[in-house]
């Protein structure tokens, strides 16, 4: 099973990756490679969780990482995982065809 998390973020970060997939692993069935964390690449997002120096020190008023963000955040988005791994039930697709224009 493979989610995904999207997250008001600047950019992705393997440090938040490998953070978040620790504690989703304690809960849900689930290895790093079955979790993507997409970013909407927003420049007003908070800095400051990332695994880079340059973008911890220019995307944000206050430069350097911060343990106390980077861990709410991790935890926050683990929950989200989590919740949508235990709700997950079996999908149903289906696909057809109709002629829609007169040809």
């Amino acid at each position: 099973m493979a989610l995904v998390s999207s997250a008001t973020s600047l950019s992705g970060s393997r440090l938040l990756h490998n953070q978040v997939a620790g504690l989703v692993a304690k809960e849900a069935d689930m290895s790093a490679d079955n979790l993507m964390i997409s970013g909407t690449h927003i420049h007003s997002a908070l800095g400051n969780y990332l695994d880079s120096e340059f973008y911890n020190k220019f995307t944000s008023n206050d430069s350097g990482f911060d343990r106390g963000f980077f861990d709410f955040r991790s935890r926050k988005i683990a929950d989200a995982v989590i919740q949508a791994y235990q709700s997950s039930r079996p999908a149903k697709i289906a696909t057809g065809r109709i002629e829609v224009w007169g040809g």
